[in-house]
């Protein structure tokens, strides 16, 4: 007895000093806070992201814009960081205007054919449920769709359907969105002129017009500063900290699908420019960020899909704790008990039976 007695109390110092705190496993990437709604500050549908620092606000909706005094439809992105007591506010969008200025058209025989987003049927959103990919990397896809875009030449009216699929990906200290963009072009009809439909294998194009901006601001309210790019190349846009760390990138790839009805065309290549606009003072400017898919074919080509994509650098997220964390000192000083328990128990069971041999023993003599 004595012994076992010394064996547990070496047991329970063990574990008391391995672990007085708490059982930890793995740490994690904290999983961000996604909350969908509808009807907020203007769009019909918003999206909002609260991860560490990182904060996100994203929306689709048609509404009124007091400047251009019409109608707009805006698929657009805000996304806000801090650093070291900096803000910085990253901006991208798409949009289209009533008064037949798309960010979204076409080039058919030197004509420029706006698709009219804001005048689409229908749109809507749909956003999955935050999970995690093999590396424990939060994940989720927000969809946008946008239905029975009018493309209108010469009084002829065809009906387009474009999707925006986002893939989220929140990494210890970079956010990347990479958005799948899909072009249905099955029901489009171009027209040369008010009488003659284009022939079969004519050629045009479809360009896709960004525009995205970064500013930042030392505290809360005060005014916005205007941050220039940083490096420019034909597919990628960077901008930079004062430290020459990089804040946001925009990268245009090179390469597109082109889908023929059942067929799909990989690797063509597609035409990126980035032009920065900068309106005179520390506030106003944007740049926009051109990529041009070239080499479609009238009667023919029937979708097309690209992937720009965008980067988001941000402070390391703290880490949260995985799995079952709880406090070792009172479980070990549970197990020392229950094994006592256990072994005085057994020991007094042992002499009762030991007891009641020796009395039928004696009962038989």
């Amino acid at each position: 007895m004595k012994r076992i007695l010394e064996c547990l109390l070496v047991a329970f110092l063990i574990l008391s000093f391995c672990g007085i705190t708490s059982v930890r496993a793995d740490d994690l990437i904290p999983m961000p806070q996604v909350r969908t709604e509808r009807d907020v500050n203007g769009y019909d549908y918003g999206m909002t992201i609260q991860q560490g620092s990182l904060q996100e606000a994203f929306g689709i909706g048609k509404f009124y814009n007091n400047p251009t005094q019409s109608m707009m439809t805006d698929w657009s992105g805000n996304i806000v960081s801090n650093e070291s007591d900096t803000w910085y506010n990253f901006q991208y969008s798409l949009f289209s205007y009533e008064d037949n200025a798309s960010q979204i058209f076409f080039n058919c025989s030197g004509r420029m054919i706006p698709a009219m987003f804001v005048n689409c049927g229908s749109f809507d959103m749909v956003t999955t449920n935050v999970t995690r990919d093999s590396n424990n990397v939060p994940i989720w896809t927000n969809t946008v769709d946008l239905n029975d875009i009018p493309v209108a030449v010469y009084g002829h009216t065809s009906l387009i359907n474009i999707v925006l699929k986002q893939h989220f990906y929140a990494d210890w200290t970079t956010l990347t969105i990479k958005t799948d963009v899909f072009a249905d072009l099955t029901n489009l009809k171009l027209y040369t002129s008010e009488d003659n439909e284009a022939p079969q294998g004519t050629p045009f194009s479809l360009s896709f017009y960004y525009f995205i901006a970064l500013w930042s601001s030392h505290h809360t309210g005060d005014p916005n500063v205007l941050i220039l790019p940083s490096q420019i190349t034909p597919t990628e846009i960077v901008f930079e900290s004062g430290g020459s760390r990089s804040i946001a990138d925009m990268s245009l790839a090179d390469r597109y699908t082109e889908m023929e009805g059942t067929s799909q065309v990989s690797d063509k290549m597609a035409e990126a420019s980035f032009n920065y606009y900068f309106e005179g003072n520390s506030v106003q400017g944007h740049c926009t960020c051109n990529q041009v898919f070239n080499g479609l074919t009238y009667g023919k080509t029937t979708g097309i899909q690209s992937d720009p994509t965008i980067h988001i650098q941000h402070p390391r997220l703290s880490a949260m704790t995985q799995g079952l964390t709880f406090p070792i000192l009172p479980v070990a000083i549970g197990i020392t008990i229950g094994a006592v328990v256990t072994v005085v128990v057994v020991r007094y069971i042992k002499k009762k039976r030991s007891k009641l041999a020796n009395h039928d023993l004696n009962l038989s003599l």
